[in-house]
């Protein structure tokens, strides 16, 4: 991820036509969930255009209105066994997960399965169940929690945020990642 001063910046670049980003906010564990690849549920905070630049799919419900509410994959259930229904109170353990030299890790980063990977617990988090989402390509494919979208809310802690960006002219995509390829590869 980057930090919120780094995706400010990639924002105020003249050729950005519209932006959104997606905040790290927590992962919580999801209790007996069928799929042990996916032993997590990761939410992250909408802000901006994201929900128009991914193309947010609902299939039930709404999105959400306030940092409260939360909107979850349709796959949870099916390929998770998790069962929630839209008005629903999510009361989960929240926190972080670490590898063994106390990095954070996040849905970029995968399962690591040799046992240096922890979850630090940090507290305990409630979201009411605003909708369910038809899955928006937001992880490679191997993340290691389904993503649960919520609104984003000032206060809220700068644990890293991925941007995503319409530019005003296609043809300068190639240019665009190149000014910008320092700040990817930082980890924060």
């Amino acid at each position: 991820g980057i930090s919120k001063k780094q995706a400010k910046d990639i924002e105020k670049r003249e050729n950005v036509d519209e932006s959104g980003v997606l905040k790290n906010v927590c992962y919580a564990r999801l209790q007996n969930s069928f799929n042990e690849d996916m032993p997590y549920l990761y939410v992250g905070a909408m802000e901006g255009k994201f929900d128009k630049l991914l193309s947010i799919h609902m299939k039930e419900g709404r999105l959400p209105k306030n940092s409260g509410e939360i909107i979850l994959p349709e796959d949870l259930e099916e390929n998770g066994g998790i069962e929630c229904k839209v008005g629903d109170t999510l009361s989960l353990p929240s926190g972080t997960r670490r590898n063994g030299k106390g990095q954070m890790l996040w849905q970029e980063d995968l399962l690591v399965a040799d046992g240096d990977e922890a979850f630090v617990k940090s507290g305990k988090t409630a979201y009411q169940v605003g909708g369910f989402y038809q899955s928006a390509m937001l992880d490679n494919g191997s993340a290691p929690g389904y993503t649960a979208l919520t609104k984003s809310s000032d206060g809220m802690a700068d644990l890293g945020e991925r941007i995503y960006v319409a530019l005003q002219d296609a043809g300068e995509v190639e240019s665009f990642l190149k000014q910008v390829k320092p700040v990817q590869m930082q980890n924060l």
